[in-house]
């Protein structure tokens, strides 16, 4: 059965989101969420998120009313989430706040979650993804009768509530993981198990990237590690070894730490770590670096993009354990990594279900 395509600007109020200025301090640290694209794709409904604004902040932008649906249309161009109370968003994203009497918000929650290829053709080649807000609201979803929607939202959320299940597994056995490597190593910030210490340039050997962020490709053969949290491709492969990537610059100074063994490639702004002495643990190193993300972020430099310079990383001491100590970590990690694939394997099923579904649910085939 087919359904009329009607535009999202037809259907709501489409509205652009806003970021106050962040040199006033009235407008920030209240009980407002403040989204951004790193908020989106996370939770279902949005509630809490990282930045919020105060009363006065939330005046000096545009809130969003709950169940609106948050697109994000520049950068990563289709990242979605719903509002679960009044909130409101930076410039990136597009929201729409759907006229009920059309729209079930559930169902248009769903029906925007299948426009990112759309957005991504739409989008200039250029090196930031950008859609407009009325190239955004042009965009056109099936709109069955009412009843329709409220039927196809119910198997879609049964299906997707599966889903969430399976990512509270994985967020546990995480959780698991982190108290283990407590367990063995203490607090390695407070260094609270008096290990003794030795200095990230003694540790590590840091390199960086050659490529720009441009040079990604989408089928290249080989991973290319950019200071996002997004995993590319690339053509041409610069290292063949196993190491650790740290992104060396961040708008937010929201720092990752990435391990590959293999060949890769790398931005030329991304630190690819190795080790000096080869009986340490990538594993270990890893979990260390993690924990010190909050101390990177303190000393980083920049006030519009935020970087790391390779004089800070040289002054961080972390906590040098026995060896035998790290393999030990190691170990235990490897049994819950061969956990995790597991729970990784059945999401997939899960998710190619839910992808199913919604395919045949906006056909007109359930």
């Amino acid at each position: 059965m087919k359904w009329p395509l009607i535009k999202l600007s037809s259907l709501g109020k489409v509205q652009t989101g806003f970021t106050p200025s962040t040199t006033v301090e009235k407008y920030w640290g209240g009980d407002i969420p403040f989204v951004t694209p790193a908020d989106l794709d996370q939770n279902d409904p949005v509630l809490e998120v990282p930045r919020t604004l105060t009363q006065d902040g939330a005046t000096a932008t545009r809130l969003l009313s709950v169940d609106a649906v948050m697109v994000c249309c520049i950068g990563s161009l289709g990242k979605i989430g719903v509002a679960g109370k009044p909130l409101a968003t930076n410039q990136q994203i597009n929201s729409i706040e759907f006229n009920a009497s059309l729209i079930f918000p559930r169902y248009g929650y769903y029906a925007c979650q299948r426009l990112k290829p759309r957005l991504i053709s739409m989008a200039p080649a250029t090196t930031v993804a950008i859609v407009s807000k009325s190239k955004f609201e042009s965009l056109e979803i099936p709109v069955p009768p009412l009843a329709e929607q409220r039927r196809i939202a119910a198997i879609l959320d049964q299906a997707d509530q599966l889903r969430v299940k399976r990512r509270e597994a994985l967020a546990e056995l995480d959780r698991l993981t982190q108290s283990i490597f407590v367990e063995m190593f203490g607090d390695v910030v407070r260094n609270d198990k008096n290990l003794d210490t030795i200095t990230l340039k003694d540790y590590f050997i840091f390199r960086t990237g050659k490529v720009d962020s441009n040079a990604a490709t989408t089928d290249g053969e080989y991973p290319f590690f950019t200071c996002s949290r997004e995993n590319y491709r690339i053509d041409k492969y610069a290292f063949d070894c196993e190491a650790l990537l740290l992104a060396g610059n961040n708008a937010s100074a929201d720092y990752s730490v990435k391990y590959y063994k293999g060949k890769f490639n790398a931005y030329q702004r991304t630190y690819v770590i190795t080790h000096q002495n080869v009986e340490n643990s990538y594993e270990y190193s890893a979990y260390v670096l993690q924990y010190y993300l909050g101390e990177l972020k303190r000393i980083s430099k920049g006030s519009g993009t935020k970087y790391l310079t390779l004089e800070m990383l040289n002054r961080i001491s972390i906590p040098n354990p026995p060896k035998d100590l790290q393999r030990q970590f190691a170990s235990r990690l490897r049994h819950l990594n061969a956990i995790r694939q597991n729970y990784n394997l059945a999401l997939s099923d899960l998710n190619s279900l839910f992808t199913s579904l919604q395919h045949r649910a906006f056909r007109g085939e359930l």
